[in-house]
């Protein structure tokens, strides 16, 4: 696993200018004056991607027939993955709370009344969220299908998740359901309970992905 580690950060390390870009949107964005959950759940989204992409190399001219030649294990090679991507989150909360604390000084009328912890706690459960969603959805969809199939599903599953939210909202609307309870009660919930949701939330989703990206790997056939 700690080859496959390596080999991943070469390749990561390779994309200097995606990197680059990244960051460079980034100080767009805070001399906008853009939400810093938005800036910083762009840069989980790309930065996901990024370390996503190492799976379309090992695909790529059969390598994933030369790759297991050596003495790695299909579960383990799905279990490295998924260790890099929360090497990745773990990058995007440092790089997260850098952003909160240097906002005021790229738009100091902007953020002038932020709260800094806060801000912090918003920017770091943002990343969590974002991260943890993006990876959990790609991965198995990128080791079941490749990097080009995988493309055109994650389009169709995207449009039946927006076609199916928009169908939930209108029957709630024809129902004409009372939630003013729940958002009160969301509202009124703790900083401690709304931080554990979230972790619980992001371990559930990832554990599963990973159960069921090893799964398909087992069956994939070379």
């Amino acid at each position: 696993m700690k080859g496959l580690l390596i080999k991943d950060m070469m390749l990561i390390k390779n994309k200097k200018s995606i990197l680059l870009i990244i960051i460079f949107m980034e100080i767009i964005f805070l001399k906008m004056g853009e939400e810093l959950s938005f800036i910083v759940g762009y840069s989980a989204a790309v930065l996901s991607i990024l370390i996503i992409s190492t799976i379309s190399y090992d695909e790529f001219d059969n390598g994933y027939g030369y790759l297991f030649t050596l003495p790695i294990s299909r579960s383990g090679y799905v279990l490295e993955k998924y260790l890099l991507c929360v090497l990745n989150v773990c990058v995007l909360l440092v790089l997260g709370e850098a952003i909160c604390a240097f906002a005021p000084v790229f738009n100091a009328a902007a953020y002038a009344d932020m709260e800094l912890e806060f801000g912090m706690l918003q920017t770091a459960l943002t990343v969590l969220l974002a991260a943890a969603l993006v990876q959990s959805v790609i991965i198995p969809m990128q080791i079941k299908f490749g990097a080009e199939k995988s493309r055109i599903v994650l389009i169709i599953v995207m449009g039946c998740a927006a076609i199916g939210a928009f169908c939930v909202g209108h029957i709630l609307d024809t129902l004409q359901l009372d939630f003013s309870g729940m958002v009160q009660w969301l509202n009124q919930a703790s900083t401690s309970t709304v931080v554990a949701a979230v972790c619980i939330a992001s371990i559930v989703m990832l554990a599963v992905s990973c159960g069921l990206s090893i799964l398909i790997m087992k069956k994939k056939q070379f």
